[in-house]
């Protein structure tokens, strides 16, 4: 009852046909151009991925139980697809057009070219456009053509590679030296086949094929030379040039040899140099060189300096510098020394004693009215004149001529002291201590020296001097006295001159307290002290008992409540040395005091009171027995009579006993006691780490 419909479809898509029919036991057998469809049963006919091939007309035999029918043709008409090509891949140049060629298309409609590149495109809806690439524009550009029909669209690309031109750099300008080769270096080139140095200059290129060439300059070659580099590739070329700079040498002249006096300054004057960007002189004296970075340097000898000094003259510049020597030789001065100043007695001659050098003569003279045996001979014996007595002393000069070329007079003097006999004084007698020393006090005229010497062992700090400090020694002490002589010698022939003083030796203290001792608490205790060499003697007590008189050596203590609580106290002898001994000496003795008998109205004889281990360490025990009390107080206390720590304990049948910790203690000496209101024992515990 529906026919089947025609059908106008693109290639690669699916299509149905359809048949309607009325009937019984119907089947159905579709048809393409009078053949049958294998397979094609049904009521519809379905193509999928329809070509040309598919095309043509179609129709369905439909069979009942009485009769079949043929339904109308129903035409099927295949349209193809759009088909791009865009022609091969080619090449072209940096800032050349290109013409694509070899490009077709079908099944279209309309065509559009586009690119990735930075150019741009001529003709893009043609099947021959033109590229033109963007300024400086190299590598590979996809030119894509893009075609447009009835059915689906085509494209294609093709590659299109813009090779770069040539290009050259020469690198930087650069300097060299006179007969000194220079390489490039920093030249670079891309792009090219081959490459090609040239030059300017009077010189020669070595590797003049690479990028690293190297320039040889001519014999005595300077100023600036162009280097050229040229660059060859399959599009354009390229040049590019550096400039070569060739520095001249530097060249130095230190002038003629010369000569000049000891400590006579030189000035060079006739030193050249050319090519240099500085000048500086050294040398190998002991002198000084100033204006050293000029051409006229003025060199300084040092003192004493004698014989050859070389100068060099260095002149620096941006090439070789260059170096001259000149010599200057410094001949010695006359020199001349009148010895050191002297003494003679006013009726004796002194030796003279001068000494020179590099002269052609020497002569002494005077000041005063005295006579030379020879007074060209540096060890004349000189006179004194009647004038010289009077003022006590005389200048004398000796003088020496120099040789030339110093040929100058050189003089110096001598002062010589005319003097009569020598007086002295040893001072006054004095008394030192024992452990002391002794200031002198000596005192001298007309002398050349002093001298002080003693009769003892002792020492001087300086023995040569008024005011010498003395020192007694062991036999000096033993003896309680030494003759101290001081001695001052003439000038010249005068005699020696000696005065003496005595010092005695006193003595330090010495201090004996006495032996340690023991003592009960309700005692008093007569002190057996011995004292020597003192002005006073005074004893004292670290603890709160009192002396009948300290001024005593047997002295009475009597222990005081804090002495028998800490069961014992140090006594102290103080004695005071007698001047000029100074000082306060000590001596102690410990009195050991003991809890002896027990208190009234009270029964314990019996009671024992103990503690082990006795030294301890870490922790001791204590032990009491036969103690007729409820309970018992133990304290513990350093030697200063500072608590540490109390604790009661109950006592059973007259017994008790505990540990005692002794963690924290530092190590020493502490009284251990034990009290109830009737009893009291104090016992030490050593504490040991």
């Amino acid at each position: 009852t529906s026919q089947p419909a025609d059908v106008t479809a693109c290639e690669g898509t699916d299509v149905d046909f359809n048949v309607v029919a009325t009937g019984t036991n119907l089947t159905y057998q579709w048809q393409k151009n009078g053949f049958d469809i294998s397979g094609a049963t049904t009521s519809t006919l379905s193509l999928t991925n329809i070509t040309l091939v598919d095309q043509g007309d179609y129709t369905c035999i439909v069979t009942g139980d009485c009769s079949n029918v043929t339904s109308e043709a129903a035409q099927l008409t295949v349209n193809l697809n759009a088909v791009a090509y865009a022609g091969p891949d080619a090449e072209t140049c940096e800032g050349v057009s290109y013409d694509v060629t070899g490009t077709t298309a079908a099944n279209y409609t309309s065509m559009l070219w586009t690119h990735n590149g930075s150019g741009t495109l001529i003709d893009p809806t043609t099947l021959t456009p033109t590229y033109i690439p963007g300024t400086g524009e190299t590598g590979v550009v996809t030119l894509t053509l893009d075609v447009y029909g009835d059915c689906t669209d085509a494209t294609d690309d093709m590659l299109l590679t813009i090779n770069p031109n040539s290009t050259a750099y020469a690198g930087t300008d650069g300097e060299t030296c006179e007969g000194i080769n220079y390489t490039v270096s920093g030249a670079l080139a891309e792009n090219y086949t081959s490459l090609l140095w040239t030059h300017n200059g009077s010189g020669t290129l070595n590797d003049a094929t690479t990028l690293t060439p190297t320039y040889v300059p001519g014999s005595g070659e300077t100023g600036a030379v162009t280097l050229t580099l040229s660059v060859s590739g399959d599009c354009d070329d390229a040049i590019d040039d550096m400039l070569l700079t060739i520095n001249p040498n530097a060249s130095a002249f230190a002038g003629a040899d010369a000569a000049t006096c000891e400590g006579a300054a030189y000035t060079i004057t006739d030193a050249t140099a050319d090519n240099y960007t500085s000048v500086v002189w050294t040398h190998n004296g002991s002198g000084t060189l100033t204006d050293a970075q000029t051409l006229t340097p003025t060199y300084t000898p040092g003192v004493d300096e004698i014989g050859t000094v070389t100068l060099t003259l260095t002149a620096q510049s941006d090439c070789e510098p260059a170096a001259d020597d000149m010599v200057i030789t410094i001949s010695p001065a006359a020199t001349v020394d009148a010895g050191t100043d002297g003494a003679t007695c006013a009726s004796g001659s002194y030796a003279l004693e001068g000494v020179a050098s590099d002269y052609n003569s020497i002569l002494w003279s005077t000041a005063g009215d005295g006579t030379f045996n020879n007074a060209s001979d540096l060890n004349a014996t000189y006179f004194p004149g009647a004038a010289d007595i009077a003022n006590g002393s005389v200048t004398l000069t000796l003088t020496a001529q120099g040789i030339a070329p110093c040929n100058m007079s050189i003089s110096d003097n001598m002062e010589l002291t005319v003097a009569g006999d020598p007086l002295v004084e040893a001072g006054d007698d004095g008394v030192v201590c024992e452990n002391g020393s002794y200031t002198l006090n000596g005192y001298a005229e007309n002398y050349a020296s002093v001298l002080w010497t003693t009769s003892g062992d002792g020492s001087f700090d300086n023995a040569s001097i008024f005011n010498a400090t003395y020192t007694p020694g062991n036999s000096d002490v033993v003896s309680g006295a030494v003759i101290l002589t001081f001695t001052a010698e003439g000038y010249g022939t005068c005699d020696p001159v000696s005065d003496e003083m005595n010092l005695a030796i006193s003595y330090t203290p010495v201090v004996d307290a006495g032996l340690n001792d023991t003592v009960c608490h309700d005692e008093s205790y007569v002190l057996n002290g011995f004292v020597e060499n003192a002005s006073e003697i005074l004893w004292a007590t670290t603890g709160d008992g009192t002396f009948d008189d300290p001024t005593l050596l047997n002295a009475t203590y009597t222990p005081g409540d804090g002495d028998v609580f800490m069961g014992g106290v140090e006594l102290t002898l103080a004695a005071t040395a007698v001047a000029p001994c100074e000082g306060v000496y000590l001596d102690n003795m410990y009195l050991t005091i003991d809890v002896c008998g027990y208190i009234p109205g009270a029964s314990f004889e019996n009671v024992t009171f103990r503690i082990a281990p006795n030294p301890a360490v870490d922790v001791t025990r204590f032990f009491i027995e036969k103690l007729p009390s409820d309970e018992v107080t133990i304290e513990i206390m350093d030697m200063k009579g500072s608590l540490i720590s109390t604790n009661i304990y109950r006592v059973v049948n007259g017994k008790v006993e505990d540990r005692i910790l002794l963690l924290g203690l530092e190590e020493g000496v502490y009284n251990i006691r034990a009290k109830t209101k009737d009893y009291l024992k104090t016992l030490r515990l050593i504490v040991t780490k």
